[in-house]
């Protein structure tokens, strides 16, 4: 009988040692986790510093090209009136009699 509970003890003894080996393998799993998450919420907040400059950039340059089409509506409009007063002084010369 004694026996008997010695390969029992054994037995629990394996079981224990197991039990701890998996234990060893869910913290080292846990760590892996843990060390995975930190790494994505790095990776997260540079795609949202690359966001932010890029939002930035994309409206510094909508700006600038705002300030194109200001000073562009305005060389044509300086134009058309210059053509106006060309055309005005042009007929004016026209109906002279010669």
């Amino acid at each position: 009988m004694e026996t008997r509970f010695d390969s029992m003890e054994t037995r629990f003894d394996s079981m224990e040692t197991r039990f701890d080996s998996m234990e060893t393998r869910f913290d080292s799993m846990e760590s892996r986790f843990d060390s995975t998450e930190t790494k994505f919420e790095s990776l997260g907040d540079k795609v949202e510093a690359g966001s932010n400059t890029l939002h930035t950039d994309l409206e510094n340059g909508l700006r600038g090209v705002e300030r194109k089409i200001d000073v562009l509506n305005k060389n044509i409009l300086e134009l058309q009136a210059d053509q106006r007063y060309v055309d005005s002084r042009l007929e004016k010369i026209e109906s002279k009699p010669s």
